[in-house]
């Protein structure tokens, strides 16, 4: 039995000594801090697999916020939020400007069909126009139906009550009387007056944005392709042996260069895809 014990204590310093040496407190902790990437910005909540499906969009669970992903409105947000890095879908329209859409066609999340860059910036400002109207009188008969029914309600029961406090024979007889018809009309105003705030604060912001321009001094966002040039890693090894000598950069010099020419981009960069030296590459 002296070996069986011999064994065990054998296995059992085998087993403090690798738990010591596994420790993670003897790792150095990497340089620099995790960083955030939001996927789309701010998105909605998917059916399994509805991400990959042809029109991801129509596999959108219950909306949790009314914030749609690949939007100015969900980029900003994820800003805010704490977002380092946001990663969006661009497409390139007809007449080369840029344009955030995360879906094959636009069938998926407007009335129109086809790719988007079959269309014009002016012409998908016109399917925001659209969907400006339909989500401005989607609001108006939410609120007007609620308002009235709410405001309503509210007021026939104080003439019901009131009716039972005379001790009519009929405590509804109030309500059918000229004074309930004057109840009717208030809360029919009210209802309008309702449905007409939430028309105005659910469609004016997406018309502003989709009929009003920018103006060329204000820069919101651009949107510009940087390629950082041959970089000596492993990815690059198979080319490097054809590359003229000085082209070869390594990584750190690289994101040099791109954060040099990050600082110097303007609007007027915008939609272009240009080289780490800042030179444009055709298209």
């Amino acid at each position: 039995m002296i070996w069986l014990r011999g064994v065990l204590f054998t296995g059992a310093l085998a087993f403090l000594v690798l738990t010591f040496v596994n420790a993670s407190w003897l790792v150095t902790a990497p340089p620099g801090r995790p960083r955030l990437i939001a996927n789309g910005g701010i998105a909605q909540d998917y059916q399994p697999g509805g991400r990959q499906a042809p029109c991801p969009a129509r596999a959108i669970l219950p909306p949790l916020h009314p914030i749609l992903e690949d939007t100015a409105r969900a980029v900003f947000t994820a800003r805010r939020m704490g977002a380092d890095y946001v990663a969006i879908d661009v497409v390139r329209t007809a007449d080369n400007h840029l344009a955030l859409f995360p879906d094959a066609d636009l069938g998926c999340r407007t009335e129109a069909s086809g790719p988007a860059s079959q269309k014009t910036m002016a012409q998908l400002a016109g399917l925001d126009v659209g969907l400006a109207l339909r989500v401005g009188a989607a609001a108006c008969v939410t609120a007007a139906f609620t308002m009235f029914v709410a405001d309503y309600a509210e007021r026939r029961s104080a003439l019901v009550h009131a009716g039972r406090e005379l001790n009519m024979t009929e405590p509804g007889r109030l309500a059918m009387s000229s004074l309930g018809r004057a109840v009717a009309h208030e809360s029919t105003v009210a209802a309008a007056v309702a449905a007409a705030a939430s028309l105005v604060g659910a469609a004016a912001p997406l018309l502003f944005g989709a009929l009003v321009p920018v103006p060329a001094w204000i820069t919101l966002a651009i949107a510009v392709a940087l390629h950082p040039g041959t970089v000596d890693t492993r990815l690059s090894e198979p080319f490097q042996a054809n590359l003229p000598q000085g082209q070869l950069m390594t990584a750190k010099a690289s994101a040099a260069h791109l954060l040099d020419l990050a600082g110097r981009l303007g609007r007027e960069h915008s939609g272009r895809h240009l080289a780490w030296d800042g030179s444009e590459i055709p298209g």
